[in-house]
């Protein structure tokens, strides 16, 4: 069940079955592994790699508390 969840990766259909493949996602300038602080989106040095991880049903709730997850980012 997990595995379905991970992001950051490209789900083989080995492992994951033919109806759940897929490729991978998210990952492209300005995405997982270039994220940029948004209070401070010009400052390469507050550049972040944030790809893997978890597809997690709550992300949802992240919009209320944006400003403390992305402190603990940064």
């Amino acid at each position: 069940m997990f595995y379905y969840n991970r992001a950051g990766i490209a789900k083989e259909a080995q492992y994951s079955g033919v109806a759940w493949e897929d490729d991978l996602s998210s990952d492209g300038p300005g995405q997982q592994s270039d994220c940029h602080y948004f209070f401070d989106q010009e400052n390469e040095d507050l550049v972040r790699d944030l790809s893997g991880g978890w597809y997690d049903a709550g992300v949802r709730g992240l919009a209320g508390c944006q400003k403390n997850a992305l402190d603990i980012c940064w």
